[in-house]
């Protein structure tokens, strides 16, 4: 945008967030039925709280971020799933290897590659090569370098087992230990009624694709505050009108004085 050209008397466009402070109008909370974990073992807790947290980032997060008016979707709680390699010094330094060498090898050998495409008449095919790792063998088995034809692999000089990532927070419900959270958050000018609804509604259907045991519950609709503060308002209002005219009719003592003082009253 700094090099663009624009016509005198326009100011530049600049960046700006793509929701506000207020754009937070949906909250829920995923876990596991008949689950306390406030009466498991820490290994146990962190296992399930694991798996709680890749349900969610991986099935429910993409599929609620499809929903129209949705900026983002953001976890709280929960542990985060990591694939961690785990590089023991001493293994190093006898296969004589540095620890940069070791992750350029997992670098290279965990990606998918474009290899353009093929045209045959009227037809396009795409060609890519699929590299990905998908487990922990397939890591242990990625080979760094060879020394005298034998290969040197990630098992020879690391601990390859899956762990989760240092967590900044944690959420409870309920009073059975923790739980995971998922916010969403609307885009700048939307309406919250429209996004709200859609969001419950795609939430719903989510649901069913779910493992049984896997429960999700909405904590906080925006769509319901803001219909309870109306009613909240109506009721008011109408109480109000209701003591006031009580009020002069109290006073004034007859019907018709208060119509005329209650006609009066805004003046």
């Amino acid at each position: 945008m700094g090099t663009v050209e624009l016509p005198p008397g326009i100011d530049r466009p600049k960046l700006g967030p793509v929701s506000t402070g207020l754009g937070e109008v949906f909250h829920y909370i995923v876990t596991s039925k008949g689950y306390d974990f406030t009466k498991v073992t820490d290994d146990e807790r962190v296992r399930k709280l694991t798996e709680l947290r890749t349900i969610h980032d991986w099935v429910i997060k993409p599929k609620l971020r499809t929903v129209r008016g949705v900026a983002e979707v953001n976890s709280w709680g929960g542990y985060e799933k990591q694939y961690q390699v785990r590089i023991d010094p001493n293994r190093l330094i006898k296969h004589d290897l540095a620890f940069d060498e070791v992750v350029q090898a997992i670098e290279a050998n965990n990606r998918n590659v474009g290899g353009g495409s093929i045209r045959r008449g009227a037809e396009m095919l795409l060609v890519h090569g699929i590299g990905r790792t998908v487990n922990l063998d397939e890591i242990r088995g990625i080979v760094i370098t060879a020394s005298n034809g034998v290969p040197i692999r990630v098992s020879d000089v690391a601990d390859v087992q899956t762990g989760h990532e240092i967590r900044r927070g944690a959420v409870t419900a309920g009073g059975k230990g923790e739980a995971v959270l998922g916010l969403g958050f609307m885009l700048m000018g939307e309406h919250s009624h429209q996004v709200t609804r859609a969001l419950k509604e795609k939430l719903e259907e989510i649901k069913a694709t779910l493992p049984a045991d896997v429960h999700v519950e909405t904590v906080y609709d925006r769509t319901e505050l803001v219909d309870h503060v109306i009613d909240t308002v109506r009721k008011n209002l109408f109480e109000g009108g209701l003591l006031v005219v009580a009020v002069l009719f109290a006073f004034l003592g007859n019907l018709r004085a208060e119509s005329r003082g209650t006609n009066s009253a805004p003046k």
